[in-house]
């Protein structure tokens, strides 16, 4: 003969006590408590109150910020468990939660791995390779000025010195804000 499933404590098969309720619907005593204050119990045994799962469960909702019923999708009733202050319940929230704590463990991964750098040393290569474009850029006047001498009538100190003008004004350019502006802002009219 099989053995009859074991009861909450302060319950029977259909009445539950506040302390049989609390421990089946995972709320705390107080709560139930509080809910079930002006609801006439539906038995009373040895001087314990005993309420029906359905009226506690019913008491619960309308009398507390911890429903147990919420909506679903389609709009019908379901037990959901508790939910936080947005309504959502405390299962989605753990859901996040986990999802978050996993975002930061494959970031701290892909930083182990190399994937990440500081900024302070990405601002520092860049202004490396900026000086080193620098540099470049302001030798090509006097390094082309001899190959164009053969193929204008001006001097080489001439042709030098229109190169070394057009080269800083590139530099310049390369500095300002304002010119990426103007550039995209072209780009746009050009796409347009």
């Amino acid at each position: 003969m099989a053995k009859p499933a074991k009861l909450k404590r302060g319950s029977d098969a259909n009445l539950f006590s506040v302390s049989g309720a609390s421990e089946a619907l995972d709320r705390s005593r107080r709560t139930i408590t509080r809910a079930l204050q002006g609801v006439k119990p539906d038995a009373t045994r040895s001087g314990l109150k005993l309420w029906s799962m359905k009226r506690i469960v019913a008491a619960v909702n309308n009398n507390t910020q911890a429903p147990i019923l919420g909506e679903s999708v389609s709009g019908e009733k379901v037990m959901s468990g508790r939910l936080d202050a947005d309504g959502g319940s405390l299962s989605n929230q753990r859901a996040k939660l986990e999802a978050v704590r996993t975002d930061v463990a494959t970031f701290k991964l892909d930083l182990m791995k190399g994937g990440y750098a500081r900024l302070s040393t990405i601002r520092k290569v860049q202004l490396e390779f900026l000086n080193v474009f620098r540099e470049r850029a302001l030798n090509v006047p006097g390094s082309v000025s001899h190959t164009l001498t053969p193929h204008c009538a001006e001097d080489v100190f001439a042709i030098e010195d229109v190169l070394r003008t057009e080269m800083e004004q590139m530099l310049i350019d390369l500095s300002s804000p304002e010119f990426y502006d103007r550039v995209a802002a072209q780009d746009r009219q050009t796409r347009g």
